[in-house]
């Protein structure tokens, strides 16, 4: 997925890992993203924007060799301190859903990302933002 990241002040753009190869089973629970154990914590973009901050969501091959294109976001804006926790889930039909976990334990959003690709070298799965 695509996200930004604040390095020294300045935003730059970097791919964010949300879910590894093989994490995903039709109904079962949301895979976050996470770094040294703990589950990142973001920012959906500035509060009252107009339109939602575009994220394209893509899918890799377990090798990362391989990259397929499978939805682009927009994203709502959140309040300047609301945090959410980033991850991704299958529905019992196979269809796949991008989940917004606010950290105040508000009620998670979900944005339908549709079925997603298996054609990729191996069993892909892992999902990139």
């Amino acid at each position: 997925m695509g996200a930004h990241r604040t390095v020294a002040g300045r935003p730059e753009n970097q791919e964010l890992l949300v879910c590894g190869a093989g994490l995903l089973e039709p109904g079962g629970a949301a895979v976050f993203a996470q770094a040294g154990g703990e589950r990142l914590r973001v920012r959906t973009g500035p509060a009252g924007a107009a339109a939602g901050r575009p994220v394209e969501v893509r899918v890799r091959d377990p090798e990362g060799a391989v990259s397929v294109p499978v939805r682009t976001l927009a994203l709502p804006g959140g309040a300047e301190d609301d945090r959410f926790h980033l991850g991704v889930r299958l529905a019992v039909d196979g269809t796949a859903r991008l989940v917004l976990r606010p950290l105040d334990a508000g009620a998670p959003a979900e944005f339908p990302l549709g079925e997603l690709p298996t054609d990729l070298r191996t069993d892909p799965k892992g999902v990139r933002l």
